[in-house]
């Protein structure tokens, strides 16, 4: 029992100081949050390089921005920021390196994960996971996107209800949730096959409507 509380007044600690992050560094976190308990910081930084300012400042509730003005239409992502980011969110202990690969980073506590999730705006995760699905897609060459399939497929099928009538864009997504099933089909849970499959199959079924 003492031990399960220490680790809770820990965590407790930890989300304190994600919440007293200034909104630069809170979009890094929310960006990594989105990609799992572990992440790449390449895939963090190749995320916040492809997302416009406007989409960054979106993520934070209405409340707390000022209105967007033309100025916000430019990328200010520069690599000294992002690098300032970084280093801040490890020395605050919110995420650590892996001692094996130094673009390897986990969160500090699996709490921290969801507190920085939950910083999000409702209305804009799916939108926001979706986006973040797009930039992979585009970004991961051909290696790093069979490794990462499963985790791309599933962040793009969290906007799959916002996709236009693209009939292309569809099929695009039908046929990579079926190559990431066949992929994972034998070393997943049922429930996580299912999953996709359903996706699939809710992607060809408006297809056949339409």
């Amino acid at each position: 029992m003492n031990a399960e509380l220490a680790t809770e007044n820990v965590a407790t600690v930890l989300i304190n100081k994600l919440n007293r992050l200034n909104t630069r560094t809170q979009n890094v976190v929310k960006v990594a949050s989105c990609l799992g308990a572990n992440f790449s910081l390449s895939a963090v930084a190749a995320i916040t390089d492809n997302l416009r300012t406007s989409e960054l400042r979106r993520l934070s509730s209405i409340e707390q921005m000022p209105p967007l003005t033309e100025d916000d239409d430019e990328d200010d992502n520069t690599t000294s920021s992002l690098g300032s980011s970084l280093h801040e969110l490890q020395g605050e202990g919110l995420w650590e390196v892996e001692s094996e690969d130094a673009d390897i980073c986990h969160f500090g506590h699996d709490k921290i994960q969801t507190a920085a999730f939950e910083l999000i705006p409702i209305s804009r995760r799916d939108t926001f996971r979706g986006k973040i699905g797009s930039i992979l897609l585009e970004k991961l060459d051909d290696d790093a996107l069979e490794a990462n399939l499963f985790e791309v497929v599933s962040l793009l099928n969290c906007a799959m209800n916002t996709l236009s009538d693209d009939k292309e864009e569809r099929k695009k997504l039908a046929k990579l949730n079926l190559r990431a099933g066949m992929k994972v089909r034998y070393c997943c849970p049922i429930t996580v096959v299912c999953n996709l499959y359903i996706a699939l199959f809710s992607t060809c079924t408006y297809l056949t409507i339409y």
